[in-house]
Order: C-alpha cells, then structure tokens, then sequence
C-alpha cells in the first residue's frame, strides 16, 4: 500500500497562462474545483457547463482564485491587477518528453466524522468546523482514516538553487494512517 512520505518525481508538463474568458472556457465535465472567494471556500464538481458558468458569473467579483482539476490537468484562474488570468498546467505521460521535477504530497483534511447528504459529503469535527466534499463516500472516518488531497509542487533550478515553481491539485484518497487506501475520484 502507498504510503503519504513525500515523494519526488520526474513528469512531463505542458503550461499554457494567459487572459482568461469564460466564453473561451473549454468544458472540463467531471472535474473538480476548489474556489477561494473572499467570504467563502467552496469544493464542487462540474456536472454541467451551464450550472457552473452560474455559479462563476454570480460568484466573479468575489473569486480569489479557483482550481479547477483532475488526475492528470488543472485549469487555474486568479486576479491579478483586477483583471482574470489562467494558467493550465496538464501533465503528460509519453516517451521522449522533457521532464520537469515534482513533488506529490497528501495533505489531510479537517475532519474525523462524516456524513452523506445530498450526494455529497460532510466531513467535520464537534468544534463546529466542516468541509463539504462534492461526491460520497461510505466509509467510516476516524482519527486514522481521512480524506486527503493530492498536492504536486513543481521544482526548476535557479542557479543552481532548487525553487517550487508551481502546484496543482491532483485529487482526493482515502487514507489510514500513513498509508494511502484508494483513491475516491
């Protein structure tokens, strides 16, 4: 079984940023997104375009920055100087691609208690603390068995001095311990 030390890789990653425009969003059906608002933190998934191009446009002014992901990509889109601006990052797995170094963490979530509600789930603590996670999961939580996030921080060489350069979500697991039962996306 996997375990949660931190773990270094070599992967191959395409980065593309720029200005961003939701009519020029491209669909990302079934993907995660985890959107920091300035009264609220917000766990979703897209299950349609319409209903998240709503939630985006009501919630425009008040975005932070939102991470939209999956396994293998992640669309972010943070403000800066008042405008909207993306960055893309999509890891590749094929021969004869330039590898960047990486580091994947499991961070745990806030939460040793659970309970299903409107297909998805609540994770909290008696001290009022709670996380809504978009999807279900029936196992029991305890104080060893929890949710974690998947987190890979990307390394480049600045004089020869290593330095993170990027991160994105990669999705959740189950864990006991330090060892990682499966993955829940």
């Amino acid at each position: 079984m996997p375990n949660l030390e931190l773990k270094q890789i070599s992967i191959g990653s395409n980065v593309e940023t720029g200005n961003f425009e939701l009519s020029n969003f491209e669909p990302y059906k079934g993907y995660f997104y985890l959107a920091h608002l300035d009264y609220k933190v917000i766990l979703g998934k897209i299950d349609n375009y319409n209903d998240f191009s709503k939630f985006f446009n009501e919630n425009t002014k008040y975005l932070q920055n939102i991470r939209i992901f999956n396994q293998e990509k992640e669309l972010y889109i943070f403000k800066k100087a008042n405008k909207l601006m993306f960055r893309i990052r999509e890891d590749i797995k094929k021969e004869n691609c330039e590898l960047i170094s990486a580091t994947e963490t499991y961070q745990i979530l806030w939460g040793t208690k659970s309970e299903i509600i409107n297909n998805k789930t609540r994770i909290f603590e008696d001290r009022g603390i709670e996380i809504i996670l978009p999807f279900e999961i029936k196992e029991l939580l305890s104080a060893t068995k929890r949710i974690a996030i998947k987190t890979r921080s990307y390394i480049d060489f600045n004089n020869n001095q290593a330095e993170y350069i990027d991160s994105r979500l990669c999705g959740f697991y189950l864990v006991n311990g330090n060892n990682i039962e499966k993955e829940l996306i």
